[in-house]
């Protein structure tokens, strides 16, 4: 329940931590990734085959948790604004955003559990629930199947693509990159968006593994997040490392 998210939230941090782009929201945009997931789960859990509702709330996970994030990056190309203040405040924007729905109950509210005295977040139906593989007595995840190859995509994104070289550019000398023709403004929108999305999707994937919606869902793999990244110098294949070791290091404080 930790690793998958904590290794993308990572790799997404890393992104833009590259471009000197302060993403300090990876808390909020998890839950804006989580809460549309949830909204599709509770939306279309019945109606539709498990891998189409699964993809769906990926969908609409990375792209709630994109747009969080590309908010902030729009405010920075276009006035100059500090985007760690505003990534941290819009943090707890989202806490309260889950709390509200957390706590209010009414007819309109459908993430609720109608049969419960308290207000209680409802069990997603069985066709949102993530897809699992059996191998012998075990079952995988296909959420880490996926976490492990967004880690060799985002490998390659940033080592042999023009926009992986673009990020670098930009990170090391904003000038430089006018300078060269590239747009810079432009680079950080996507680059942000791009960030928030794959946290969003890490935030999606998550409450379709729980199979239930919180009003914390992160386990603070946000903040654990920055963490990871720092630590691995923002290196990909040192970001696996380090993401696997914390989760071991935190699973046997809880032992």
């Amino acid at each position: 329940k930790l690793f998958v998210p904590l290794l993308i939230v990572s790799l997404a941090l890393a992104l833009a931590f590259k471009m000197r782009f302060w993403n300090i929201g990876g808390e909020g945009q998890f839950m804006m990734g989580a809460f549309w997931a949830a909204f599709v789960a509770m939306k279309l859990g019945d109606s539709l085959p498990q891998p189409a509702v699964v993809l769906i709330m990926a969908l609409c996970g990375a792209l709630g948790g994109g747009l969080y994030g590309m908010f902030v990056a729009a405010l920075k190309v276009k006035w100059g604004t500090n985007e760690t203040l505003l990534t941290l405040m819009l943090n707890y924007v989202a806490i309260y955003f889950l709390q509200f729905f957390a706590e209010t109950k009414g007819e309109w509210n459908f993430f609720l559990d109608p049969e419960s005295a308290r207000p209680k977040f409802a069990k997603f139906p069985e066709g949102a629930q993530m897809i699992t593989i059996p191998i012998g007595p075990f079952r995988l995840n296909l959420s880490l199947v996926a976490a492990l190859v967004l880690c060799a995509l985002i490998f390659l994104y940033l080592n042999y693509t023009k926009r992986g070289y673009e990020i670098a550019v930009v990170g090391d000398s904003p000038s430089t990159a006018r300078y060269a023709g590239m747009k810079v403004g432009r680079i950080v929108i996507r680059t942000i968006f791009l960030s928030a999305a794959l946290i969003g999707l890490a935030g999606a994937f998550h409450v379709s593994s729980a199979g239930v919606m919180s009003a914390s869902p992160t386990n603070d793999v946000g903040w654990t997040g920055v963490v990871v990244a720092w630590l691995a110098k923002l290196n990909t294949a040192g970001i696996l490392v380090a993401a696997l070791l914390i989760t071991v290091l935190q699973f046997g404080c809880q032992t």
